[in-house]
C-alpha cells in the first residue's frame, strides 16, 4: 500500500488535472507539501459493499481528505464512502477506520 501511496505522488505531482499551482483538491496544500507514506495513517472502510483502502492526507487542520489507494484521487470522508459503495449514510466516519501499515 506504501508503494501505491508513492506512485500516486509521483503521476499527481507531473497531473494536469490538480487545481491551480499544484494544489490539492480539498485542500490549501500542494503536492511539493504532501506529508510523507509515514505521516499518513491508513485507513478502509467497514460494513459497506467494497472494502475501500486510503490514506489520511489532511486531518490535523481544515477539512478531513481522503487519498483513494485504488484511483489516487482525493476525497472527503463523505466521497470515500461514496466510492465504497455507500448511500445515504448518516455519519460516513463511523464506516472509516484505521488500519496498521507495516
Amino acid at each position: 500500500m506504501r508503494q501505491r501511496l508513492r506512485e500516486i505522488k509521483k503521476k499527481n505531482s507531473s497531473s494536469v488535472s490538480k487545481g491551480a499551482a499544484g494544489e490539492i483538491p480539498g485542500s490549501s496544500k500542494s503536492m511539493e507539501t504532501m506529508l510523507t507514506e509515514d505521516e499518513m495513517p491508513g485507513v478502509s472502510t467497514t460494513g459497506l459493499p467494497w472494502n475501500v483502502e486510503g490514506f489520511l492526507y489532511n486531518y490535523m487542520t481544515g477539512p478531513v481528505v481522503i487519498v483513494c489507494v485504488c484511483h489516487g484521487s482525493f476525497m472527503s470522508p463523505e466521497e470515500f464512502m461514496k466510492h465504497a459503495g455507500a448511500v445515504n449514510v448518516q455519519n460516513p466516519t463511523q464506516h472509516i477506520v484505521m488500519k496498521n501499515i507495516v
